[in-house]
């Protein structure tokens, strides 16, 4: 159970910061190219924008709870992050090799994440997958 702990560990860690890096990636990103206020001229599918609502809503009523953000894109669940790119490949298909290059990485990455989040069993293949993937898109958006 130590070494399944660990890798779980690793895994949550690894998982924090792959999706915290594609948002602070994807915000700079957009900043550049469309200024501060961003959200508003993108292509956003409409479950995102119902969730992003439903979220605020939440917040507003749950003060106890801290701030996900000022943005928009903090509130986006780690899957979303996958929809948003696709849905506004022109401003990061420089980036990446392909849309379902990325697309195919986050939902694998979000899969592991469910898992763990439920406290299911991640073991060895997830930690590696996890670690591979967070090294490999890393080095994709390091430019930014």
């Amino acid at each position: 159970h130590v070494r399944s702990r660990r890798q779980r560990q690793m895994c949550i860690r690894d998982s924090y910061c792959i999706e915290n890096s594609l948002r602070n990636f994807i915000d700079k990103t957009l900043s550049d190219i469309l200024g501060e206020n961003y959200f508003s001229q993108l292509t956003v599918p409409g479950d995102i924008s119902k969730g992003i609502a439903t979220r605020k809503k939440d917040e507003a009523q749950n003060k106890w709870l801290p701030l996900r953000g000022d943005k928009d894109i903090y509130y986006l669940d780690f899957i979303d992050l996958s929809k948003l790119i696709l849905n506004n490949w022109e401003y990061f298909k420089k980036y990446f090799p392909t849309q379902s290059w990325i697309s195919t990485k986050i939902e694998e990455l979000y899969k592991v994440r469910c898992l763990i989040a439920h406290n299911s069993y991640a073991g060895e293949d997830e930690k590696e997958l996890v670690s591979l993937y967070y090294k490999q898109i890393i080095k994709q958006i390091a430019s930014v």
